[in-house]
């Protein structure tokens, strides 16, 4: 039974260990079917079951050959050229690996994880190392779109009320609020955290800002006019 058991592991691991993504053809459509009945059934043996289970659903089993979700890794070697192993300025190495992916490959990963890519497959991308360059990316696209918005609300307020004056000065009121807010927040309330959804208050303070401006603008008008307004009522 020992002897056994050892053949067939032998036998799993090397058939397993063609699953490299080297292959010089794909697989056969004629031959899925058998691919699937063997991983579904790789799947039972409690040793396999990660890996299976690692590149496919959890729906898939002996009765459910096709499944919703796949993944792969796509492993990067190393050491870079010039460098003598992958130890030898691991930092910098990773560096110019992360800035090659962000140059030549992300966007085409960004293509592929659009909607209409392909009729048949559809995919996500994720890689831990790049989150923080690609939030970064976000976040820079977002406070172009900010410059935008202020000017768009400075000239919406300009027009609505007719002040350019109101108008510089509200804008400037509302951007001020945020530097004394992070500084009520930082010294005074002694929060250090500053997440990158922050960034995106300043929408949310240019529309509660312009609508103060407008709020006041009418309250302001009904107090000036109600002399008059009663004036009339007495006529």
């Amino acid at each position: 039974m020992k002897a056994r058991s050892k053949a067939l592991s032998k036998d799993l691991k090397a058939i397993t260990s063609k699953f490299d993504a080297k292959g010089t053809e794909p697989v056969d459509d004629s031959k899925m079917p058998i691919l699937a009945t063997f991983l579904a059934t790789l799947k039972k043996l409690p040793s396999q079951t990660m890996l299976v289970d690692f590149h496919l659903d959890k729906t898939f089993s002996l009765n459910n050959t096709k499944c919703m979700f796949t993944r792969t890794v796509l492993p990067f070697g190393g050491p870079l050229e010039g460098y003598a192993n992958t130890a030898t300025k691991e930092s910098e190495q990773e560096k110019k690996t992360k800035a090659y992916i962000l140059d030549k490959l992300e966007q085409n990963f960004y293509k592929a994880a659009q909607g209409g890519y392909s009729d048949y497959v559809t995919v996500y991308y994720f890689m831990t190392s790049l989150i923080l360059d690609i939030i970064l990316a976000i976040a820079q696209q977002d406070g172009t779109l900010a410059v935008f918005s202020i000017f768009m609300v400075f000239f919406y307020i300009w027009i609505t009320t007719g002040s350019g004056f109101l108008a510089l000065v509200g804008m400037s009121e509302i951007l001020l609020s945020l530097p004394v807010a992070w500084f009520f927040v930082r010294c005074i309330l002694q929060v250090k955290y500053f997440g990158f959804l922050n960034f995106l208050t300043i929408f949310i303070v240019c529309a509660i800002g312009a609508d103060d401006i407008f709020v006041f603008m009418v309250f302001f008008f009904c107090v000036l006019m109600f002399p008059f307004l009663q004036s009339l009522g007495e006529v």
